[in-house]
């Protein structure tokens, strides 16, 4: 990864800028519309692939369009299958967009802040500031709550609650 797809992924010094809000910037000196961008969503020659890995799972996030995803899925298949003679499951291997889905890993759900989500205000200055896309870690409630009702954890109005079994046990 970090030897061969990430340098080979790596487009561009930076992402282009939009060229509505460089013209506001040169007429009024600051932002005056909210809704408009710092840069071009859908830049082709920019792009940027980042890895994270934990035992004999991984996850990958591009700045980039979903044929350049493709393109590293396909890669990355045809490496394991070669070189270390094992398989990649397609179906568990998703593209995902990270601020209209999510991302399963290690049982927390990944996703970006959406853009209509993200705080805009203006500074001291009177300077509009932008805060930039968070990544937010969430837990599947829906898999906590039947994991939790497998155990008994769960009363008649499917709400979680104490066990009282558990409460004389010595460890």
């Amino acid at each position: 990864m970090e030897d061969v797809l990430i340098p080979k992924y790596r487009i561009g010094k930076r992402k282009k800028t939009n060229p509505e809000y460089t013209k506001m910037i040169r007429e009024y000196g600051r932002a005056t519309d909210k809704n408009v961008r710092t840069t071009i969503e859908k830049d082709s020659n920019y792009c940027r692939v980042y890895y994270v890995r934990y035992v004999d799972d991984f996850l990958m996030g591009v700045n980039g369009s979903k044929q350049t995803c493709e393109n590293i899925r396909h890669e990355i298949k045809s490496f394991l299958s070669e070189r270390l003679e094992l398989s990649l499951n397609i179906d568990k291997t998703k593209i995902t967009h990270s601020t209209t889905e999510k991302a399963l890993f290690l049982g927390y759900q990944i996703c970006c802040t959406p853009v209509r989500k993200m705080r805009v205000g203006y500074n001291s200055k009177s300077i509009l500031v932008r805060h930039t896309t968070r990544t937010i870690l969430l837990a599947p409630i829906a898999n906590v709550l039947e994991n939790l009702r497998e155990k008994g954890f769960v009363n008649n109005k499917k709400m979680p609650t104490r066990n009282g079994r558990y409460l004389n046990i010595d460890f």
